[in-house]
């Protein structure tokens, strides 16, 4: 009998500290309420989106500009970063996911927010995360005051409040990701001088320095970044960059909001000749910016390359255009 109540007091004990915040009954698949969600995560990969119908690259594109358009696409990402947010706008839980392992489990019955974003970025600060309010991302500065790193790939996503409960059969949530960084391509089609060129690169000023992951939209904040050039044959050379966009503009993937678009958009090209000597060019191109705020394709025309001319580093408040980060696009 002695036995017997010791046996039976151990057993009360193990029971009460097992089962006594609710949390840890979760771990057990016999008290397991079945509120997990099963991911099916797509990526919407495209370079560019544009307001101007005008500049439906898609469907008007031209071999001409040395590229396939379909080789502008950017690769789908191995994997994604979850955060999940409770109705007290608290960090609940952070998880890293494929689209072959996309389960959420969630301790408790009730409503969540979800933020969604690659997990595979190398040139991009995350910062705000505590908040989904507060979420946003950014590029590294490129050591000078106005220049910033061009940005690798980043795709975004966020679900408003998330009704969770208790089934019989886990729910499945749909769950597509968008870009959040843009390409241009910037063509510049030299009229004289072609065969001259020995190298050439630049500046893109006033583009965005962050993105809110909230809602897409562009941070206020605006930055300059630096790019090369390839050369591509007679008509002149071209150059890939990514960015977030221009500032204060809204992601209609998000939102409805109405931005701000009265900001100037330049563009510096300064080519090296063959021969020592260098040319510079200024353009402005506000308005190609702002009929193609998320990617697109830039075009200057009528660019005259004279061989007896050196012109200096152009200044966009930085002596020169500063460092320069080359981020691969595929």
């Amino acid at each position: 009998m002695r036995c017997l109540r010791v046996i039976l007091s151990l057993l009360a004990i193990v029971l009460m500290s097992s089962c006594t915040h609710k949390d840890l009954c979760y771990d057990h698949d016999e008290h397991a309420p079945d509120t997990d969600f099963v991911l099916e995560l797509s990526f919407d990969c495209e370079w560019h989106y544009n307001i101007d119908t005008d500049a439906d690259w898609e469907q008007n594109w031209s071999m001409l500009y040395g590229v396939e358009y379909e080789d502008l696409r950017p690769d789908e990402p191995e994997g994604v970063r979850v955060h999940v947010y409770n109705e007290d706008d608290q960090t609940e839980t952070i998880r890293n996911l494929t689209k072959e392992n996309a389960t959420i489990h969630f301790n408790e019955e009730g409503h969540y927010d979800l933020l969604f974003y690659n997990n595979d970025t190398e040139y991009i600060v995350f910062e705000g995360l505590e908040s989904f309010g507060s979420a946003h991302a950014t590029t590294r500065g490129a050591g000078r005051s106005t220049m910033v790193n061009s940005p690798d790939m980043l795709f975004g996503a966020y679900v408003d409040s998330l009704t969770v409960a208790r089934n019989d059969v886990p729910d499945t949530l749909k769950v597509t990701l968008k870009p959040l960084v843009y390409t241009y391509l910037l063509r510049f089609e030299v009229s004289e001088g072609a065969e001259f060129i020995s190298n050439a690169g630049g500046v893109l000023t006033g583009v965005a320095t962050g993105v809110n992951l909230y809602d897409g939209s562009t941070s206020s904040g605006e930055g300059n970044i630096g790019f090369n050039c390839d050369m591509k044959g007679e008509y002149g050379t071209q150059g890939l960059l990514r960015t977030f966009g221009i500032p204060d503009y809204p992601n209609p993937n998000y939102s409805k909001n109405n931005g701000d678009r009265e900001r100037k958009h330049e563009l510096y090209l300064e080519v090296g000749l063959t021969n020592g000597k260098v040319n510079t060019f200024k353009y402005d191109i506000t308005d190609q910016m702002l009929a193609q705020p998320q990617g697109g394709v830039i075009i200057i025309k009528d660019i005259k390359v004279n061989e007896a001319v050196s012109g200096g580093a152009f200044d966009v408040g930085v002596s020169g255009w500063g460092d320069y980060i080359d981020v691969p696009l595929n």
